[in-house]
């Protein structure tokens, strides 16, 4: 019971992360909300006209060339490179800032409460950066797929197969682009929930 009690009264004044280090955290959480919120409402965007496309060119393979699509797939992947460029940015930073501090607080570490949440905070940093590069890897697919549809239409339009002919392709590619952007929209909330997680074991009064 005594020693249940000086580890009590340890973990309740201890904050493993250092108070410099929380403006760090709550920065990175921010940008990374927001970025992620332009990126949601752009995968509901993207979802939505490619679902309508799937239906137009169904029964009429010529409404591929429809405005609103075209411009859809002309302009988004430029976006979506955007928001991922300054996303990545801020998590590669990030990951390295807290890398080396965990590194750094290994030493310093004064019990087992302590210990058993440095391993945690590991634990998310971790998976943070596991997220980050699948992360990386799904938004790079999905935007050479969206320049692969925008391809398919431009030859379809001067294929002597005729636009039918593309039909089968171009649905395929927005199976996939679909479920890519599922992927990287579960990827990018479970690097917030990483943020929490980090400031969950770290900060005791976010315990």
């Amino acid at each position: 019971p005594a020693v249940e009690k000086s580890m009590e009264t340890n973990e309740a004044n201890t904050d493993i992360l250092p108070e410099s280090f929380k403006s760090v955290i709550n920065d990175f959480e921010k940008d990374t909300k927001e970025n992620n919120d332009e990126f949601f409402a752009k995968a509901k965007y993207i979802t939505g006209e490619l679902n309508r496309l799937r239906v137009l060119i169904k029964y009429n393979p010529t409404a591929m060339n429809d405005s609103a699509i075209s411009e859809m797939i002309t302009s988004e992947p430029d976006r979506i490179r955007d928001l991922e460029d300054s996303r990545a940015k801020d998590a590669n930073e990030f990951k390295n800032n807290i890398e080396s501090l965990l590194e750094s607080l290994k030493s310093k570490i004064k019990n087992d409460d302590e210990r058993r949440r440095l391993v945690e905070l590991t634990k998310y940093v971790d998976q943070m950066g596991k997220d980050n590069v699948v992360l990386s890897d799904i938004t790079k697919a999905l935007l050479n797929k969206l320049i692969t549809i925008r391809s398919y239409i431009a030859e379809s339009q001067n294929s002597r197969w005729g636009i039918d002919h593309y039909k089968s392709s171009i649905s395929q590619v927005i199976d996939e682009i679909i479920n890519d952007l599922s992927i990287a929209s579960g990827r990018r909330q479970n690097i917030v929930d990483g943020i929490k997680g980090i400031k969950r074991e770290g900060y005791y009064q976010e315990r």
